[in-house]
């Protein structure tokens, strides 16, 4: 009787961590096809990065298939934290957030199967999708495992409602240096 219970208790976990997984997919995939037609970004994609894209050329990213830890700070002045389950210490404070929500970078296999275009100078990072939100990164020079340093970059913001649809997005966009 207890291998039957401790059976159910490992399937059970089993089937939950792989039920997380595609569902980090799923947002990935979301957000991907997002700004493939949703022309809202689009637009505001070309104007940051018009000396990137093409005129008339669809936009294509470059896909990391590295997903790192992102500060939601970055959005502070534009968020409501309730609107995506924080509190006002996680956002403001960054020392908070990096306890509660910090991970070690690793690679997605879904993320690097999607990574085909290879002669493009735009490239989009994932972070891990965290409550009901994730956030991307685009930038204008590889940043590899790290941070965009030395390029034109954007930050967007997706919220996600209930059933895993974007509900808003934020953008931040600026040059690092």
């Amino acid at each position: 009787m207890m291998r039957i219970r401790i059976y159910f208790f490992v399937c059970f976990h089993l089937l939950s961590v792989y039920a997380h997984s595609q569902n980090d997919t799923l947002k990935y995939q979301t957000v991907l096809s997002y700004l493939d037609t949703n022309k809202a970004s689009q637009n505001i994609i070309r104007a940051v990065f018009k000396d990137f894209i093409k005129k008339k050329q669809p936009i294509k990213f470059r896909i990391s298939p590295w997903v790192k830890f992102m500060l939601i700070s970055r959005f502070k002045d534009k968020i409501q934290p309730a609107d995506y389950l924080l509190t006002e210490t996680q956002v403001n404070d960054y020392n908070q957030y990096l306890r509660d929500y910090n991970f070690d970078t690793f690679i997605s296999e879904f993320l690097k199967s999607k990574d085909k275009v290879t002669n493009n100078r735009l490239f989009l990072s994932f972070s891990k999708p965290l409550n009901n939100y994730l956030i991307v990164e685009i930038c204008s020079r590889d940043p590899g495992t790290g941070w965009c340093d030395y390029a034109t970059y954007m930050g967007i913001l997706f919220r996600f409602d209930t059933i895993g649809h974007i509900e808003t997005f934020i953008t931040k966009q600026g040059v690092a240096n």
